[in-house]
């Protein structure tokens, strides 16, 4: 009984790793598909990003990714908050912490996002799976907004020119 438990046991093993592996390279064309900007990160550096990322840090290639850290692309100013929280990240596996934070990639000016670190795993390395979404600010207020968008804007903008061209017919 003893071996015929244990033969069971290693087959499910063996099951549960390959399903394991197939999940990770789904999780991988996921990633590489993905129109959001994600990128594995393992002590501040670059393991893998998908297209999105590197378009958006300003990075040309995956090489200049792993040849950057994340420090680099944080403000000195925001480094306190940012990086501590990916460290805590890898090592605790709770929920995705979420913050709001001032990036600066390479090329371009520095923009706000969301940052979002999730634990994770990448080719058998403990990591963190980053998440950006940038965040856009409206400067205006919605009464000093240009009333572009208002329809009834736009039909008194109408009626007015044809009021004008009435009144110049009539002169």
């Amino acid at each position: 009984d003893f071996l015929l438990y244990y033969t069971d046991l290693k087959q499910n093993f063996r099951h549960a790793k390959h399903l394991l592996g197939l999940a990770e390279l789904r999780s991988q064309w996921l990633m590489d598909h993905s129109q959001e900007a994600l990128a594995y990160i393992a002590n501040g550096q670059h393991l893998h990003t998908n297209p999105a990322y590197l378009a958006l840090m300003g990075l040309n290639s995956l090489e200049d990714a792993h040849a950057t850290q994340l420090s680099n692309l944080v403000p000195h100013d925001q480094q306190a908050l940012v990086l501590p929280l990916a460290q805590q990240a890898a090592i605790i596996t709770r929920p995705s912490h979420r913050l709001v934070t001032t990036l600066r990639p390479l090329h371009g000016q520095q923009f706000r996002a969301e940052v979002r670190f999730t634990p994770s795993v990448y080719r058998g390395q403990r990591c963190v799976q980053l998440h950006i979404t940038p965040v856009h600010i409206a400067h205006l207020a919605p009464e000093d907004q240009p009333n572009t968008h208002n329809p009834w804007r736009v039909q008194n903008i109408a009626s007015d020119l044809t009021t004008k061209s009435t009144q110049e017919a009539k002169s």
